[in-house]
Order: structure tokens, then sequence, then C-alpha cells
């Protein structure tokens, strides 16, 4: 089941619920975070790029998307990642990929070169 917290979007749509993905989002300050736990894969990744399309709509002079806590991202997961750094070119957004199968997914696709990686 999709968890939205204390979302504060432009435009007020919380992401649909879905059973393999979690996502707790809240704003601090200038930051916003985004972190997602469960898979990311098709069935869910609809879900987690409208949030971030709000997300990206506030003021927030900083987004940190952590998926430290996902087990698994498929393609449509990654499709998802990389269209919000492309949207958010000036480094605005941060990606946490954790230790764990998203970092390996990251470095065998070659995706990480591609975002702005934070610990």
């Amino acid at each position: 089941m999709t968890d939205v917290d204390d979302v504060e979007t432009g435009h007020g749509r919380p992401a649909e619920p879905s059973a393999l993905l979690g996502i707790d989002s809240r704003r601090d300050g200038p930051s916003h975070l985004v972190a997602v736990t469960g898979e990311l894969d098709i069935s869910c990744a609809d879900d987690l790029e409208r949030l971030l399309v709000d997300v990206e709509a506030t003021d927030a002079e900083r987004i940190v998307l952590d998926l430290s806590r996902l087990g698994f991202i498929d393609s449509s997961g990654l499709r998802v990642v990389l269209a919000a750094a492309e949207r958010n070119p000036t480094g605005r957004l941060k990606v946490a990929p954790g230790d764990g199968a998203v970092r390996r997914t990251l470095s065998i696709t070659g995706v990480e070169t591609l975002l702005d990686l934070v610990d």
C-alpha cells in the first residue's frame, strides 16, 4: 500500500495505492524527501512519477529520492528515475541508491553515471 505522508505539492495529487510500492514524501525546509520501499516496477512506476512531478512543481531547492530501501527496480522504474533527472538538470534531484540491489542495477545498466548520487 502506498503511504504518502505530508505531501506538499503544487497539485495536491497523492500517488495511487500499490501493493508493491511504499512512498513516504515529506518536506523539510528547503528540501523534499521522497523515500520509496518495496518493489518499483511497471505496475507502480507511474505512481512514483506522478508524485515526483508534483514535488518538482514546488519551490523545494533540493529533492532527495531515496531508493535505499527498495528491493527491486525494473526498467520502468529506471525510466522514472532518469526522467526525473532529465527534468532537473541543475542538480536539484539527488538520488540515494543505498548499497543493495538497486545500486547494483544502476551500476550494471550504467544509469548511475547519469544521476547525482548521494549516500
